[in-house]
């Protein structure tokens, strides 16, 4: 059985981390004179859930038959009994992946040699059974509870391509083990693994009608018998067979709980396909924009250069929007082909206040293309100020999504990151910055905690 176990768990290892395989996904972006290259962590783009969300609370009752050494004796509709109950409670850590803990309750029935003492369910009471040429045994009877730890994958999330709020038909496969407990004269536990489907049709948002299938292996010694080598399956010689097993078959219901479709971040998961098209399709959507706005631009300076040397640019390209665009901007761009002499310095004044966040995504701390443009802003008018001005880079995150050491790092990173971004890439002397980190806050802006995940680049005390 150890063996039998231990080849059932590394392959379940097997399956699971190649499912969730950590991979990377690199894009490149042409920003100027400067080629920037940006990998994501493929693992980190399938979310998880928080603690308190998505919960299923699972009812099953149904027949199930124990198959033990003389079992196979009797009749097959004598290795059946009824009832037999399931009470299951499923935490769900992402649309794929869940972790279980359940509760079985079942009648027992199974055959030993008569006055068998030795056997777990053995009871003098209990009656004779007449097996023909293999003689009479004691038809024993009896309940037992199991305690049992589950992994769940749901197969229809995991082959069904993009997350459902609910879908119509779950298909989950759930394997585990657990502690089986006697109710008998001879107190006696033993161990199990179970293996099983549960097919599930909704009935709403949160209730299941289910049909589970579920077999276990348990160790032989539970039922207190065991195999011999000698007289064996109609006297023939058998090796050693160190496991029973069980088989059910189940119809119940499950309720869903804790389930906030409000919440972006409690259940929200993609495949990888989808994830990289979507990338893939806003880098080149991104690169058109830019392309266009530079074109647009030099198109904009040669006529308003062209309007500012007298020529009659709607006559020339037939275009008036651009005629009066040029002529309005002929003032700003005649240093297109002109050389200006510079303009006077002019007299700087120290601001008395002045504050600009710099926003980032849940547990992130790498600065987007958008959110560059708020560290240019603060970087010119850093260089403005007057040499001894300090500035405070004050890092932070939201109160709810982590604990308070976490949020503590978390919130350093960020001002590390956007400090590092002023200095290396836009020429801030790292002396006038005072980096800091505020940890985990509450409702910093328009009393939503999503906005709470920023920097805030502002005069220091």
């Amino acid at each position: 059985m150890k063996n039998f176990l231990l080849f059932f768990v590394a392959m379940s290892v097997l399956i699971f981390t190649n499912a969730q395989e950590s991979s990377t996904i690199t894009t490149t972006k042409q920003d100027g004179e400067h080629t920037v290259t940006t990998t994501y962590d493929a693992s980190s783009l399938v979310r998880t859930n928080r603690f308190a969300n998505n919960w299923a609370l699972s009812f099953s009752v149904g027949p199930q038959f124990y198959i033990g050494e003389y079992d196979y004796y009797a009749d097959f509709i004598d290795w059946w009994t009824f009832p037999s109950f399931d009470l299951t409670l499923t935490k769900w850590a992402s649309p794929v992946f869940g972790v279980g803990f359940g509760l079985t309750y079942s009648r027992y029935t199974g055959l030993s040699y008569v006055g068998d003492k030795n056997a777990t369910f053995y009871d003098a009471g209990d009656p004779l059974y007449t097996t023909g040429s293999h003689g009479v045994f004691q038809q024993n009877t009896g309940s037992y509870m199991s305690m049992n730890f589950y992994g769940s994958l749901n197969l229809t999330n995991l082959f069904g391509g993009d997350y459902v709020d609910v879908r119509p038909y779950y298909l989950e496969v759930f394997f585990g083990g657990g502690l089986l407990f006697a109710f008998s004269d001879v107190t006696q536990l033993g161990a199990a693994f179970q293996l099983g489907l549960r097919n599930q049709w909704m009935i709403g948002d949160r209730w299941s009608i289910d049909a589970t299938l579920r077999g276990s292996l348990i160790a032989d010694e539970f039922d207190g018998k065991s195999w011999t080598n000698t007289n064996q399956r109609n006297g023939i010689k058998a090796d050693d067979f160190p496991l029973d097993g069980v088989f059910g078959a189940m119809i119940g219901v499950t309720y869903r709980f804790g389930f906030d479709k409000n919440d972006p971040n409690a259940y929200s998961w993609k495949p990888m396909t989808t994830v990289i098209e979507e990338i893939k399709k806003e880098n080149q959507c991104e690169q058109l924009e830019q392309d266009l706005a530079r074109t647009t631009e030099t198109l904009d300076k040669v006529a308003a250069a062209a309007c500012g040397a007298g020529v009659d640019v709607e006559r020339l390209t037939g275009d008036k929007e651009l005629a009066e665009r040029a002529c309005a901007n002929a003032p700003k761009y005649v240093d297109y082909i002109i050389q200006k002499p510079a303009p006077a310095p002019q007299i700087v004044r120290t601001p008395t206040k002045f504050w600009i966040p710099v926003q980032f995504m849940i547990d992130k701390w790498n600065i987007t293309r958008y959110e560059e443009v708020s560290i240019i802003a603060a970087a010119d008018v850093i260089k403005d100020l007057p040499e001894g001005v300090k500035v405070k880079v004050a890092g932070y995150a939201d109160i709810q999504t982590a604990s308070a050491s976490y949020n503590k790092e978390l919130s350093e990173r960020r001002a590390n990151a956007v400090a590092n971004m002023l200095v290396d890439k836009y020429g801030v002397d790292r002396d006038r910055l005072v980096v800091v980190a505020q940890g985990g806050v509450e409702n910093m802006f328009l009393n939503d905690n999503k906005l709470s995940r920023c920097v805030i680049i502002s005069l220091a005390d």
